[in-house]
């Protein structure tokens, strides 16, 4: 806390060149180490820190308060009642005035000494979208397991099959985008679950300039890992609306699909007393 607030890089002067959102749910553990580490990463460059965190229980927020009370580029978002990372990170993004928009895990995962590159070649104007990447290069997924080794690649090879992107590891979390790309992308964006890269680059109405960098995924530290079902469904429901937006507004396809539902509970019924119950056909 003390090393993280005499650290303090207030007095930069001029226009912010990047902001790094941090979404955070229970994370009091790494908080103070991954501002050390960005520090390090970013140094001699005007940023800011965006902590988005949804009503952490074990201290996060307060924890970020009290860096934030003592150095001006460190900001917390607290919001009670909603969740989700892509939501977390959408409102992040639209508090700063930052040309260029970084996201990174909490949970030191991400190697941030790839971050500076991917920061370059967007605020250069190579790249709308530059992205860390471990399907690519030397990057990897370092010590996970096999079965979520194999889920991972499986939901990569879905997003290739259902979507035309060029992504080597569309899963990924740790990216830099450029502004107006994700502000062109954000009409048409979920903004629900955790593959918020995904959303933009699935989103954006315009073919995006992708560059990517590999890393090696670090083992988890402090704190639990969030990845559960629920993610892996959140996944799925993206890539469906995605893939079904390309044929009609998805708003008509899930009316449809609700008065599909309706009809084969209608038709069920229907069938069973007709053939079971033996009911004339007025009863």
């Amino acid at each position: 806390m003390n090393d993280v607030s005499r650290a303090n890089p207030s007095t930069r002067v001029g226009a912010l060149e990047c902001a790094i959102i941090v979404p955070t749910l229970n994370e009091q553990g790494n908080v103070a180490a991954l501002i050390a580490d960005l520090d390090t990463a970013l140094a001699g460059r005007r940023f800011e820190i965006i902590f988005v965190d949804d009503w952490s229980s074990d201290g996060t927020a307060a924890l970020v308060q009290s860096i934030a009370e003592q150095r001006s580029d460190v900001r917390l978002i607290r919001r009670y009642g909603r969740s989700g990372l892509s939501s977390a990170v959408v409102e992040g993004m639209l508090s700063t005035t930052a040309p260029v928009l970084a996201v990174i895990d909490a949970d030191r995962q991400h190697d941030e000494r790839v971050l500076p590159s991917l920061v370059d070649f967007v605020a250069s104007g190579r790249a709308d979208l530059a992205v860390g990447t471990r399907y690519s290069g030397e990057g990897s997924t370092g010590d996970w397991a096999k079965d979520r080794v194999l889920a991972s690649r499986l939901a990569t090879r879905l997003a290739h099959l259902l979507l035309p992107i060029k992504l080597s590891d569309p899963m990924s979390g740790f990216f830099a985008v450029s502004r107006k790309a994700f502000e062109d992308a954000l009409p048409q964006m979920s903004t629900t679950g955790f593959k918020v890269l995904l959303d933009i680059v699935a989103s954006s109405p315009n073919p995006l300039k992708i560059e990517e960098r590999p890393y090696q995924f670090r083992a988890r530290l402090s704190g639990e890992s969030k990845l559960d079902a629920g993610v892996m469904i959140d996944y799925l429901l993206l890539l469906a609306d995605k893939f079904l937006r390309r044929f009609a507004p998805s708003r008509l396809i899930l009316f449809g699909a609700v008065g599909l539902t309706g009809v084969a509970v209608h038709l069920s019924l229907l069938r069973f007393g007709l053939d079971l119950l033996l009911l004339p056909f007025a009863r």
